[in-house]
């Protein structure tokens, strides 16, 4: 190439780069408008991430066929963008060898086989999205523009070669399918000056889509590729259980909760950049595939467009001002102090989100969904005092007797059985403080379990005691429906009453106690955790049984399935522990639900759902549907809202039909099969 077209091919590429990196500062500005927040710790851990969930795409992966085509466009670009180089270079000077590798000819196989993989992946793409179509896929032009351009890259690629390996054969040696298109082209009779004149037609066109695509990013949903690894590094390294961030009451600059763009923190404004628009989220959401108003998809999305919206009223110098908390124009100032509320999110939206973080669970990029929505419930709940129907009962309920179930004639001491109750109480040489909860110990189903539990604790001999009257709800309830206030209260309360009683370890059978004490109320006392050991009770009674303290003596001969519930499993990560347990008693046929796991679906009474009147399906009768279907005769769960929901969902479900299904806490079944004292 000439001295004029080098000159032509640098002001077009300072000109791409240029308006590339101008957005890409404008978006940068954007996330400035964010309130600060340290995610710099754990530096080792951060890059750790990079390489498992950038490099490696495990959570791309947990989809197989879409995880698949993914890996292949995105491991042949990687592969491709060094061939770039060697190709950019072969274009402007004859001679040029990219150093290291340009001189291999193995380099060229790679490179050859690598773009097959990318034209693999785009065909998989482009049959999901317009042959199959999956209701969870926009299907809007700019995924076809993105598309296009892709496989426009791959093609000019393989063509421009061709001509330069037909006018050069030694050029197309190591490449096969390079070869095979120079073959076809040597073919045609072309002069070698029409064959260098085509070169480089194809050459410039695939700089043109190169550079083109370059400028196309920041402005489509592929900003992914750029803002991604920065989401990942700085992804939340806290279990979901300890994302939610407590408001800090003494501070009189505190925000009550979310009310517009700019009261979230930059990471959550950079998780809205960051959204690929997939579904993954959207496919998973219980709310969503019950009909309510919710898509956690439309969620991160609807606020994203709000957010770019915002950006474009924003000039540079303006955007600086805004985030340092200056002054902004008048038009711009009513932009970014919009609502949310009731203009971009819907309130019923806010309020159909159980939190059971299937979403977030599921994301490829690590978006934080439900630290979102109950900062915007915090809003409604301390500054609106807004709540759906049933939920003003549950916090009144709160506030004036320490629990959410309003019109119960049931005390805390209600589930005693025996003559060991009045042990119980006693706050002396107690190794282990049984927390009941307020479900457990307020709701006759649920007595069950605590009964069963206890029993357990006796039959290993563990000295334990439970609070009894003095008990107060963890708080969960009131923090998952936005009154952070109650919630505080309510765990600064039980801190206090705990120290009085100088207990070591707790243990309860429900895993919103059980996440509360284990990764929240350490954020409001640095030495809760030091204080004191926490166990769910599928992990107690899965270590008494390790130190054969509890006694497996009968047989359980049934087909069992495990729902996972969400605050023990997607919240904690305790999956494999009561499936083990169950494992370990002769006759039973453990079997899994279609949805288990990590992507175990809601029962539907997290998140305050338990109190709401629901619209759509109802969700544990969509849970309760999925166990008929797993062919299973007893349903296990290890927690009390779970029973709850489950309970009515079998019964509803199972209603004129002759097959019926069970449903028993692990604790349950572990008393039946386990030795009696004698």
């Amino acid at each position: 190439m000439g001295l004029p077209g080098i000159i032509v091919f640098i002001i077009i590429l300072a000109a791409a780069v240029g308006l590339f990196a101008m957005a890409i500062r404008q978006r940068y500005l954007i996330l400035r408008l964010g309130q600060p927040e340290d995610r710099f710790d754990q530096i080792g851990e951060r890059v750790k991430s990079l390489f498992v969930y950038v490099l490696g795409q495990k959570k791309v992966l947990d989809e197989a066929y879409p995880g698949l085509l993914h890996v292949l466009i995105f491991w042949g670009f990687l592969v491709l963008g060094l061939g770039e180089l060697q190709f950019f270079g072969e274009g402007l000077y004859s001679g040029f060898v990219l150093p290291l590798l340009g001189h291999y000819p193995v380099f060229y196989l790679i490179q050859d086989l690598f773009a097959v993989l990318v034209l693999v992946g785009l065909l998989m793409a482009a049959w999901r999205r317009y042959v199959v179509k999956p209701d969870r896929l926009d299907h809007n032009p700019e995924a076809a523009i993105i598309l296009s351009l892709i496989t426009g890259v791959v093609l000019t690629l393989f063509i421009a070669n061709g001509f330069r390996a037909a006018a050069h054969p030694a050029a197309s040696e190591a490449a096969p399918v390079t070869a095979i298109i120079s073959g076809f082209l040597g073919k045609q009779g072309w002069s070698l000056e029409t064959l260098n004149i085509l070169y480089y037609i194809f050459w410039w066109a695939h700089v043109l889509i190169i550079l083109g695509f370059l400028v196309f990013i920041p402005y489509s949903k592929h900003m992914h590729l750029v803002a991604c690894p920065f989401n990942t590094f700085f992804r939340s390294l806290n279990p979901m259980g300890k994302m939610l961030q407590p408001i800090d009451f003494e501070d009189e600059q505190a925000t009550l909760g979310v009310r517009k763009i700019t009261d979230f923190s930059w990471k959550h404004l950079l998780d809205m950049l960051t959204c690929t628009q997939c579904g993954r989220c959207q496919d998973n959401c219980p709310a969503y595939l019950s009909n309510t108003p919710l898509s956690s998809k439309r969620f991160i999305n609807n606020m994203k467009e709000h957010l770019l919206e915002c950006g474009k009223e924003i000039s540079p110098g303006i955007a600086r001002a805004s985030a340092e908390k200056n002054e902004s124009s008048g038009e711009t100032e009513i932009l970014l102090e919009s609502s949310l509320i009731g203009g971009v999110i819907a309130e019923e939206e806010l309020w159909s989100c159980k939190t059971c973080g299937a979403c977030q669970y599921i994301c490829p990029v690590m978006i934080e969904h439900v630290p979102k929505n109950v900062n915007l419930r915090r809003y409604l709940a301390m500054e609106e005092a807004s709540y759906p129907s049933g939920v003003d009962n549950a916090i009144r309920c709160l506030e004036d007797r320490g629990h959410p179930y309003k019109g119960t004639m049931a005390s805390r001491s209600s589930w005693f059985r025996g003559s060991w109750a009045e042990d119980l109480v006693k706050e002396n040489n107690k190794e282990v403080l049984f927390w009941v909860g307020c479900t457990a110990a307020l709701d006759d189903r649920n007595m069950k379990i605590a009964q069963a539990f206890a029993e357990l604790l006796k039959r290993s001999g563990v000295r334990f005691g439970i609070l009894g009257e003095k008990e107060n709800c963890c708080g969960d309830p009131a923090r998952r429906l936005g009154n952070e206030f109650l919630y505080d209260g309510l765990v600064r309360d039980n801190i206090n009453l705990l120290k009085k009683h100088k207990v070591k370890t707790i243990v309860t059978t429900c895993p919103h106690c059980y996440n509360a004490f284990k990764n929240e109320y350490p954020q409001i006392d640095s030495e809760f955790s030091q204080n004191y050991e926490v166990y769910h009770h599928t992990e107690y009674l899965a270590k008494l049984l390790k130190e054969k303290k509890l006694i497996i003596e009968s047989a359980f001969a049934e087909t069992v399935t495990y729902h996972d519930p969400c605050y023990l499993g997607r919240y904690n990560d305790i999956f494999d522990l009561p499936r083990k347990v169950l494992q370990d008693i002769s006759g039973v046929k453990l079997i899994e639900m279609q949805r288990n796991r990590g992507r175990s679906f809601c029962c539907g009474g997290g998140g305050g759902g338990a109190w709401m009147e629901e619209e759509g399906t109802r969700v544990n009768h969509m849970r309760a549907e999925q166990v008929f279907v797993s062919g299973a005769d007893v349903l296990c769960t290890a927690c009390p809202f779970c029973m709850t929901m489950m309970n009515d969902g079998i019964k509803v479900k199972q209603a004129g039909q002759d097959k019926v299904v069970r449903i028993y806490d692990l604790a349950e079944i572990l008393e039946a099969v386990t030795q009696k004292n004698s």
